[in-house]
Order: C-alpha cells, then structure tokens, then sequence
C-alpha cells in the first residue's frame, strides 16, 4: 500500500464554497471528494461607539458597553476572534484594552468617559481581553490605524447570538469628534 500512494500522483484541489471546504484527491484508484470543515465562517463587525469629544484619562471606560447582535450563526455557538484593526480619526493613537463578554454583563454600570469597576458577578462573563498597543498604529496625515492580528482568542456565547465588549482607555487621548474611533472586529465563526 506504501509503495502503491508513493507512486501515486496526488493532486489536491481545495474548493471554498459558502458553508465548508471540500477535498479532491485522486488516488489512482478512484476520485472521491471528503467535505471538511476548516474554519467556518469568517466575517467582519464594524462598530463606532459614541465617545465624548475630549480628554480621557488611564482606565476610562470609552463608548460605553457596545452589544454585537448575531455575532455568530447559531445560539451559544463558537468561534474565535482573529483580528481588530482600530481607526482612529483623531490620530491620538492611544493605547486601548478591549475587553469581551459572553454575555450581557448586568451588574456593571459602563459610562462612557469615566473609571470602569467591572461587578465581580461579571468577572465570569469575560472571555477575553485583547490588548492595542500605541506601537501598533500607523500614523497618517491627519489620522491612524492600528492592527492587532493572528489573535486567535476563541469564545463560547452565553446562550443566544450576540457578544458584548467595552473599551478601556490606557493612555491619555483627546478626541475631537463623538464619531473618532472605529472598531473593526474580525472572527471565524463555527
């Protein structure tokens, strides 16, 4: 059988189709397609909190709790989050914390532009806390972008679709506008 695969030409053909990949070989013997689910689902969310034209200060809370409604195909489905690029209009470049949850966090009160206490009920709700360095944006003319990417933080929701995550300011920007931060959130979804 070894000596049989060796001489064998193997050509494989990856078809990417909506819902999964699927593999062709050809053995000499006979050619036969086997689905395989690598990946899922990818997709994007754009979000753009409300901010408070100003100044923020280390361990503010920036926009508020901002909710992703359908953030994956099923109820209590899976997925992993594998990039997010943050646009910044203001080009303050700040450092940020984005912090995610599985499920609504009831008992924390986020306002924007103030200190977040995160409720201990809460605490169990958090899946994940993806850090933006001020190193990682691009600075241009009048504006920057940062890309954290190859995160690979995988996730479990609560029980229906939707995932939650606010902001944590770790710098000392000034934005000039209520629109200045764009979150652009990249996932695979199961």
């Amino acid at each position: 059988m070894k000596s049989r695969i060796l001489n064998s030409v193997f050509c494989f053909l990856f078809i990417l189709s909506v819902n999964s990949f699927a593999l062709a070989f050809d053995t000499g013997v006979s050619q036969e397609i086997i689905p395989v689910s690598a990946g899922g689902y990818t997709t994007s969310f754009l979000t753009i909190p409300t901010i408070t034209a100003g100044a923020y200060s280390s361990g503010y809370c920036i926009g508020g709790l901002q909710t992703l409604s359908n953030f994956n195909r099923a109820s209590g489905s899976s997925g992993m989050i594998n990039a997010i690029t943050v646009s910044d209009k203001a080009k303050q470049s700040s450092a940020l914390a984005i912090v995610f949850f599985n499920d609504n966090p009831t008992y924390t009160t986020f306002t924007d532009h103030a200190a977040l206490t995160i409720a201990a009920a809460d605490l169990n709700k958090i899946v994940g806390i993806i850090q933006i360095p001020a190193a990682n944006y691009q600075s241009f003319a009048s504006n920057s972008v940062a890309l954290v990417a190859n995160i690979g933080m995988g996730y479990v929701i609560g029980g229906g679709r939707t995932m939650y995550f606010t902001i944590i300011c770790n710098g000392t920007p000034t934005y000039t506008s209520v629109s200045d931060l764009q979150i652009l959130i990249t996932e695979f979804q199961d």
